[in-house]
């Protein structure tokens, strides 16, 4: 007997609302990379701003609020001199993780199709702005 093929109709069904919701909280330029610097350990302020060269101060504070309001991240203020002030993925935050790893090798086999299917587009980025 011949079976029918398999669809991938169960993987098409999903609710647009909570994935804008989840994109709208880890989305964007500069929150990916944040939650990375953060994943296996705390990082203070200075030292993210270094591992995220091209980000602003003013930048960094403003999503790393966000991240703290969201519950992702956490704030720790040791009360000593000088004050010392770490970030830290929550309990809630490292829930990401899996996601991530979803995310990485997606990426990671758009990148290798993009580069044999479409190997002018490879060229095309890496030569970018050098016009």
């Amino acid at each position: 007997m011949n079976q029918p093929p398999q669809t991938l109709d169960h993987l098409l069904d999903f609710d647009e609302k909570p994935v804008k919701a989840a994109l709208s909280i880890i989305g964007g330029k500069w929150k990916p990379s944040i939650l990375w610097h953060l994943r296996h350990t705390p990082c203070r302020f200075n030292e993210l701003l270094r591992r995220i060269p091209k980000i602003t101060k003013k930048m960094l504070v403003q999503q790393l609020r966000d991240l703290e309001r969201e519950g992702i991240i956490l704030r720790q203020v040791h009360q000593i001199m000088p004050p010392k002030v770490e970030y830290s993925l929550t309990e809630y935050g490292l829930t990401l993780c899996p996601v991530f790893q979803i995310l990485q090798t997606w990426g990671e086999n758009h990148l290798q199709n993009r580069d044999i299917k479409y190997p002018q587009l490879t060229w095309d980025v890496r030569h970018e702005g050098k016009r």
